[in-house]
């Protein structure tokens, strides 16, 4: 019984007191702020821990022709697949486009017609109208960045809210 009541509490204060070692983290810190490479590495570890994502957004379609809202649901599988549903108004499902390492599959729901091909850079460049592969396109829609050894800057400029880089 006096094991429980008195040694046990004191043993769990003793360990409290302990010293504990400097962090890397700590080391990393100057003046506040976190160095680049550390930010970096956090990144790309962040990036690499999303393995699905599911996101709803809203897109306004502002011509002089046209003033329209739909609405899309992107639903992200790691490490291969892509799926993005356009509902217009009321709900209507406009367009999904499946989109893997291997080949896309658009749907065009008013028409009902499917088309389907090859997965490489021009495809992609032609269906996004943007110069990004497979991979870019994937890290963007989970709202990640790619630093991984090839994707590092060579330099950067810190600015006091920004790193700019040339």
């Amino acid at each position: 019984m006096f094991l429980f009541f008195f040694a046990l509490p004191l043993m769990f204060v003793w360990q409290g007191c302990a010293t504990v070692e400097e962090s890397i983290d700590d080391e990393e810190i100057v003046d506040g702020n976190i160095k680049p490479e550390r930010l970096m590495k956090k990144m790309e570890a962040n990036r690499r821990k999303i393995r699905t994502f599911d996101g709803k957004g809203e897109m306004h379609v502002v011509t002089p022709e046209l003033d329209n809202t739909a609405f899309f649901q992107a639903i992200l599988k790691r490490p291969d697949s892509l799926n993005i549903n356009v509902y217009g108004p009321f709900g209507i499902e406009l367009a999904n486009v499946l989109l893997t390492e291997t080949e896309f599959k658009f749907y065009e729901s008013l028409n009902n017609t499917l088309y389907k091909g090859g997965v490489d850079d021009v495809a992609l460049s032609n269906i996004f109208k943007m110069d990004l592969g497979f991979d870019d396109i994937r890290d963007a829609f989970a709202g990640a960045v790619n630093m991984t050894k090839g994707y590092i800057p060579n330099q950067w400029n810190l600015n006091s809210t920004k790193v700019i880089f040339p």
